[in-house]
């Protein structure tokens, strides 16, 4: 209870805070590749990174995806908590971390005397405010896996052997629901095809002008 007054001092909101609110303070700890808030999960509460970092997470209907980093004073959880919409990304512990639970939404239907004198005396800095930003670069990410999934195949003369895509995934360092998405479409256009622990170019002149449109 102490460290969380002291906290609370830190922010400049610790005469703002009753005893009875001071209960619903949390400081949580999570191990590495813990997921703290998951995309789909509902949010009444901002998490605010003591120690640690926590790997943020965007995909696309396209399968792009946006990997972000939050260190340590910086929040997040905020705009689900105060939309009361599903969490759009992942956030993920990239480290043992300590994460203090804010209770927002208590705050909000509880204490609404003492939300704006909140709301003024915290910036907060998350990275839900950047989705819009981030859904815009998710088309691009794609066709930029796309175009390094293309120029790794030619670099091994056409063919690509693998045991699983999960591990080709990891190798390639590429999203496994994106790479998926990519062998897909281009199977489709017949640019590849694909058999067991083996893809290979079929078309060599489709495969070369798909490249080239990625280019630009």
């Amino acid at each position: 209870m102490e460290r969380i007054q002291s906290l609370l001092k830190k922010l400049g909101i610790e005469n703002l805070v009753d005893d009875k609110l001071m209960k619903e303070f949390k400081i949580n700890k999570f191990k590495k590749h813990s997921l703290v808030l998951g995309s789909g999960d509902s949010s009444e509460k901002v998490m605010v990174i003591l120690q640690g970092e926590v790997k943020v997470h965007v995909y696309s209907d396209e399968g792009g995806v946006f990997y972000g980093m939050l260190k340590k004073g910086e929040f997040f959880g905020l705009i689900s908590t105060i939309l009361n919409r599903p969490v759009l990304p992942d956030f993920i512990t990239t480290k043992d971390s300590e994460i203090l639970i804010f209770p927002l939404k208590k705050i909000m239907t509880t204490r609404k005397d003492i939300m704006n004198l909140i709301w003024d005396k915290i910036a907060i800095k998350t990275a839900e405010e950047s989705v819009s930003i981030i859904s815009k670069t998710l088309s691009r990410a794609t066709s930029s896996n796309e175009l390094f999934f293309i120029k790794y195949i030619e670099k091994n003369k056409g063919e690509l052997s693998y045991s699983s895509t999960s591990e080709l995934s990891e190798n390639l360092n590429i999203n496994i629901r994106t790479l998926q998405r990519i062998i897909k479409k281009l199977s489709e256009k017949e640019i590849i095809e694909k058999s067991k622990g083996l893809i290979r170019i079929k078309k060599y002149d489709l495969f070369k002008k798909h490249k080239q449109s990625l280019l630009g």
